[in-house]
């Protein structure tokens, strides 16, 4: 997978991966489609059945347009041991060597061909980074200005059929989880932040909330599916100080439903502790589309309930719990 723009004049089969001294590897043709030189067994086909182009299937990209270029290797027995990035050299051919002319933002390798729904969310992780759009599998919207540009980390979990599927990922302390076996196909659930930094705050919150990761996850579902949402202190870059104080303040999972909302509790009977990492299992009906943080709250006895009609949420003082 690499980010890549010709950003430069185009000069014709320039080279961007290949082997040293061999006519082997990844070149654009002067068509602007990507190929590779014809090596049977190489990476794809030359109608580009095994390339995506920004998640879709093909091999066809605009001059001088940054891109993600996907391409698959077949079998072929030729092991990559000295590989070239940025250009790949002729042997035989009298051409030299031939330099990729133009930028290449990233590349990521993998040693085993990934299914759909991996390539989908490595494209949509992308496309989050560097603001390419994606016309095949978009699946994740909070990476947009409206959502508050959400696109920090982005991955996933999902299902394009039984033989291409993601059941658990994670990243930056938030770990999503398929539960109850209730993936089925077209359900999906990605998640993204905006802080590269995080710390833990008592702003942004209304009821019974306390205080909160300042780093909160944009979630995007398709379909319909009940997930585990994890929260790793020692991932997101907290210190884990231990359960909270006294049985009347509890984790709690807190949820806004718009930018810039208050974060409010959405579950705090249903979260479990294994080591620094605190769980809640959340069923399809309440996991909507919105913002999920891990904050802690306090927990009224049920008499205290009845009061919320007469304004007892006011009278509660917000304490650090930590």
């Amino acid at each position: 997978v690499i980010i890549v723009n010709n950003t430069f004049q185009y000069r014709g089969l320039d080279g961007i991966w290949g082997i040293e001294n061999a006519d082997t590897g990844l070149r654009m043709y002067p068509s602007g489609q990507w190929r590779y030189p014809g090596n049977v067994g190489d990476f794809a086909s030359s109608a580009g059945s095994l390339m995506f182009i920004n998640d879709t299937p093909g091999n066809a990209a605009g001059l001088n347009t940054p891109h993600i270029l996907t391409a698959i290797r077949g079998s072929s027995p030729v092991a990559f041991s000295r590989t070239s990035l940025g250009q790949y050299f002729i042997d035989g051919h009298g051409a030299g060597v031939r330099a990729w002319n133009g930028d290449i933002g990233e590349v990521i390798a993998f040693d085993r061909v990934l299914n759909q729904a991996e390539l989908a969310m490595v494209a949509n992780h992308l496309s989050a980074k560097y603001d390419l759009p994606l016309t095949w599998a978009d699946l994740y919207r909070g990476d947009e200005p409206a959502q508050g540009n959400y696109d920090r980390d982005v991955f996933g979990i999902g299902q394009v059929d039984a033989a291409n599927k993601v059941t658990a990922a994670g990243s930056a302390g938030l770990g999503l989880m398929v539960e109850n076996g209730s993936l089925g196909d077209g359900d999906f659930l990605l998640a993204g932040h905006a802080r590269p930094i995080n710390s833990i705050v008592d702003t942004q919150l209304s009821g019974f909330a306390i205080d909160r990761w300042d780093r909160a996850w944009f979630l995007d579902k398709t379909g319909d599916l009940d997930a585990l949402l994890t929260f790793d202190f020692g991932d997101a870059g907290l210190p884990f100080l231990g359960l909270p104080l006294d049985d009347a303040y509890q984790f709690a999972l807190l949820y806004a439903d718009e930018l810039g909302d208050d974060f409010e509790v959405l579950d705090w009977n249903h979260w479990t502790l294994n080591g620094d990492q605190v769980s809640f299992a959340i069923p399809d009906a309440m996991l909507r589309d919105g913002y999920y943080t891990l904050g802690t709250a306090y927990v009224p006895e049920p008499a205290t309930l009845s009061l919320l009609a007469l304004g007892a949420l006011g009278l509660l003082r917000r304490r650090k719990r930590w």
